[in-house]
């Protein structure tokens, strides 16, 4: 009966444990990404995500249209400008005797960006759009084609 592993490290002395090693880590990491991009249990569902944008110039505001595409930083399509709603941002300053002061900014607008796309929603009901988990207070970079603003998540739908 011949020996499992011969002298020179190979199978039944045909098969490199190297070679084995290596072809064993090739089909981890191809399942890994498999699972990673396609889920377990998850389900095509409509997503309107609400992004609470702050202190934005007047410019870029002026810039973000409905029917706009939205990605993410990565690239990944989030969906659709559905609405955009703004208004002056609220600072604060001390008056003459350091009592605080709210007025409305003449330079920046909060702005409140609806998006409505395609995502999946798993079994646990976390939701992914693109390549991206939706959780509330998350912060993301969104770009359209004439803006890139840093956003939360303020709301999943």
């Amino acid at each position: 009966m011949s020996r499992f592993i011969d002298s020179k490290g190979r199978f039944f002395g045909k098969i490199s444990i190297v070679d084995v090693l290596v072809v064993l880590l090739i089909v981890a990491v191809g399942a890994f990404i498999f699972l990673r991009v396609q889920g377990t249990g998850s389900q095509l569902v409509g997503v309107r995500t609400t992004f609470a944008v702050e202190k934005v110039r007047y410019f870029t505001v002026d810039a973000i249209h409905i029917g706009d595409q939205v990605h993410d930083e990565s690239g990944s399509l989030i969906g659709t400008v559905e609405d955009r709603q703004d208004k002056p941002t609220q600072v604060e300053f001390g008056d003459l005797e350091g009592l605080p002061v709210g007025s409305d900014s003449k330079i920046y607008r909060d702005v409140t960006i609806v998006v409505k796309g395609n995502g999946q929603k798993s079994a646990s009901g976390a939701v992914r759009v693109g390549g991206t988990n939706l959780v509330m207070g998350k912060q993301l970079t969104l770009r359209g084609p004439l803006f890139e603003v840093k956003a939360t998540i303020w709301a999943i739908d």
